[in-house]
């Protein structure tokens, strides 16, 4: 997208710094009221997070994860991603 368009290299640099609180980089989706736990839910990347949690801390603590809502996410961005890499290779310069 940065190679098509001069606004997107401007916004994703402020855009993903915004996006890491609300990735349950910092929470455990356990500790939040269950209101917000509904609104988290649709962060792929808060899953990616418990995940990680799930795997290192084991039944240690309460995780809350779904596998394939990432992956349901992950697949078609990275289709795309490889479309565009592929059709903006030209404009690229090394």
């Amino acid at each position: 997208m940065t190679e098509y368009w001069e606004v997107a290299e401007k916004f994703m640099g402020p855009f993903q710094y915004l996006t890491v609180p609300l990735s349950g980089a910092f929470f455990l989706v356990d500790w939040l009221p269950r209101p917000a736990q509904d609104a988290i839910w649709f962060n792929p990347l808060t899953h990616c997070f418990e995940m990680i949690r799930a795997g290192y801390f084991g039944e240690e603590i309460v995780t809350h994860y779904d596998i394939w809502y990432p992956a349901l996410w992950i697949i078609p961005n990275l289709y795309m991603g490889l479309r565009w890499t592929q059709s903006a290779r030209a404009r690229i310069h090394l």
